[in-house]
């Protein structure tokens, strides 16, 4: 027989042996296996390398490797990303309008608003500042207080002769503010428009670092407010000017297992509240 189809057959029973034959467990395929041990060894090899390279790799989920996430949490999550990218370009949009407000207005803006410093932060559970009303006319209780961040609160107590008043938090436990929620979305040409989010007028009530809405049906809730929706005031009791003025952002929805309970949605100030330097009363 020709001694290169001897050496081909060879080869071939080899190849064959490498990814058929099974551990040897008897005498015959023992003998036979180690007549092809020069050649299946490196054939074996050559075939697992070529197996590792053509088999789909495992994907590793880098920010959730204890339980890889869905495609609808993927998906989900993404959408959250986006609402909140927008928030963000529209709360830098806000600053760029305010600065120009300010250069707009000048000293007129005084007279819609007075600075007032932060003199004392929090005490115990509550969430309160103290403000200095030393160069401030007609303090009283009630009035509003803003910040470039959006609404701080009001002012419950006044203490003329220390020249004080001070200002409860919007995320203060007694604090109960109307407002209206709404969104960012982009026109065709790429530029922000807000969206108003189709629901029944919510009661914001603090809820010591943040705010909570509470008692809203879950029907009305389901699938319309989302994470990332922006809180605005509406306030019927505050000047009108007010009106549309930031609270803070949706962070959490929490809903029942069915449409017939209510849900509860946390809203966090854009910043931290207890830490302001300066503030602005709004005396009209």
């Amino acid at each position: 027989m020709n001694r290169g189809i001897v050496h081909f057959l060879m080869i071939l029973a080899a190849a064959i042996s490498a990814f058929t034959l099974p551990e040897a467990k008897s005498g015959v395929r023992e003998v036979a296996q180690g007549l092809f041990v020069p050649i299946a060894w490196p054939v074996r090899a050559i075939g697992l390398a070529i197996s590792s390279r053509l088999a789909p790799h495992e994907q590793k989920d880098l920010l959730s490797p204890d339980k890889a996430r869905t495609a609808d949490e993927l998906r989900q999550q993404n959408a959250e990303l986006l609402t909140r990218i927008l928030n963000l370009e529209a709360q830098l949009d806000d600053l760029k309008q305010l600065s120009a407000q300010y250069q707009q207005l000048g000293t007129d803006l005084r007279k819609l608003v007075q600075p007032a410093t932060v003199v004392a932060g929090p005490t115990g559970s509550r969430q309160t500042l103290t403000v200095g009303t030393s160069g401030l006319k007609a303090v009283r209780e009630g009035m509003a207080v803003v910040h470039p961040l959006g609404f701080v609160g009001q002012i419950f107590a006044v203490a003329p002769g220390a020249a004080t008043a001070r200002v409860l938090l919007v995320t203060d436990p007694q604090s109960k503010i109307a407002a209206r929620f709404f969104r960012f979305g982009r026109r065709a040409d790429g530029s922000l428009v807000t969206m108003p989010v189709d629901i029944p007028a919510p009661l914001v009530e603090g809820d010591g670092d943040a705010m909570v809405v509470r008692m809203l049906p879950a029907r009305k809730v389901r699938n319309v407010v989302k994470i990332g929706d922006v809180v605005v005031l509406d306030e019927p009791k505050l000047p009108p000017a007010l009106k549309g003025l930031r609270i803070g952002t949706v962070t959490a929805i929490d809903l029942p297992p069915t449409d017939s309970g209510h849900a509860t949605i946390k809203v966090e100030p854009t910043g931290d509240l207890t830490h302001l330097h300066e503030v602005l009363v709004v005396s009209k």
